[in-house]
């Protein structure tokens, strides 16, 4: 069980109304703004039925205001990101993510290599799966063990970048 506070890990199946979403919340956005659809939702395969949304602004402070004037929550970075992150629910189960980043820094390059990545490679995106999938059945529901349990994984591909 999740300590209070913490966000539970669930699994769900790809939701192909993912992409739809993406688009209806993104359309309500500032135009101008480069914004990519990143995340599980985005490579096409299950996860946690989170909507990761990748704002690249040449103003994060901005950029974040704008989305706290609008009632999302801000979600502590950790201390390597430099990355803004907010979240906010939308439907009974969806709940979206907006990452925001320097415009072409090193943290949006990352994330857009390993979806991009995922995206291209089968077998990468299968071994990913299987991973978040088995993370689940080990009980591991909160967010950070979830984390944890995908990270070597994950830095093994971003090793591949040249970001």
């Amino acid at each position: 069980m999740p300590k209070k506070g913490l966000e539970r890990v669930t699994f769900e199946p790809f939701n192909k109304s993912s992409v739809k979403i993406f688009h209806k919340i993104t359309s309500t956005f500032p135009s101008g703004w480069k914004v990519t659809h990143v995340g599980s939702t985005a490579i096409g395969i299950p996860g946690k039925n989170i909507i990761d949304i990748l704002i690249e602004t040449k103003n994060t402070l901005k950029t974040k205001q704008f989305f706290l004037k609008r009632k999302w929550c801000l979600i502590i970075p950790r201390k390597k990101r430099k990355t803004i992150l907010l979240k906010r629910k939308f439907g009974p189960k969806e709940i979206i993510h907006v990452h925001i980043a320097k415009h072409k820094s090193k943290d949006a390059k990352l994330l857009l290599f390993f979806v991009s990545y995922l995206k291209r490679n089968k077998s990468s995106r299968e071994k990913y799966t299987k991973l978040k999938k088995e993370a689940v059945k080990l009980g591991k529901v909160e967010n950070n063990e979830y984390n944890k349990h995908k990270h070597e994984f994950i830095q093994s591909i971003l090793k591949k970048s040249k970001a």
